[in-house]
């Protein structure tokens, strides 16, 4: 096979795993946005649920400030009394700690770090020229951990950099 006919066919090689790779970088992008857009749904199904919780209470508050007033209205001290025992037990009942009445942040920081840890080790690669890399035989491998390894630091709260 002449020189020609070798750099034709390396060519074509190389346009082949650059085409590979696109592919691949655009895979992981298309599964880091529906890991995000499922992380925003779930959180809004939560703040959902939070918003009707609180809905409710303010109904409860409502309902127990009606209840009051009407008991203000009661001619019997002793009657007046239990009532606003009774009322105070119900409202004790409704009471909900304050930590369990806002909405738990969205953070994005574990895909962010993952990406982040990602475009690292390319750019690092690809910042060493390419003869020094050929003739090194340099792969991503040498700069960075595997992506599974950054993800499961991800997944466990670590730093993906460590």
């Amino acid at each position: 096979m002449g020189t020609q006919a070798l750099a034709g066919e390396s060519a074509t090689f190389l346009s082949m795993r650059f085409t590979e790779m696109r592919l691949l970088l655009d895979e992981e992008e298309h599964a880091a946005k529906a890991l995000v857009e499922e992380e925003t749904r779930a959180a809004l199904e939560v703040y959902d649920e939070q918003v009707r919780a609180c809905q409710e209470r303010a109904e409860a508050t409502d309902g127990f400030a009606n209840e009051v007033q009407r008991m203000y209205k009661q001619d019997s001290n002793v009657q007046l009394l239990k009532d606003f025992t009774a009322a105070e037990q119900d409202i004790r009942l409704h009471q909900q700690p304050a930590d369990q009445i806002h909405p738990i942040p969205l953070s994005f920081e574990h895909t962010h770090g993952y990406i982040a840890s990602f475009h690292k080790a390319l750019r690092t690669i690809v910042r060493m020229p390419i003869e020094q890399r050929i003739k090194k035989g340099t792969s991503v491998f040498t700069f960075q951990s595997t992506r599974a390894e950054v993800r499961a630091r991800c997944q466990a709260g670590a730093d993906p950099d460590a």
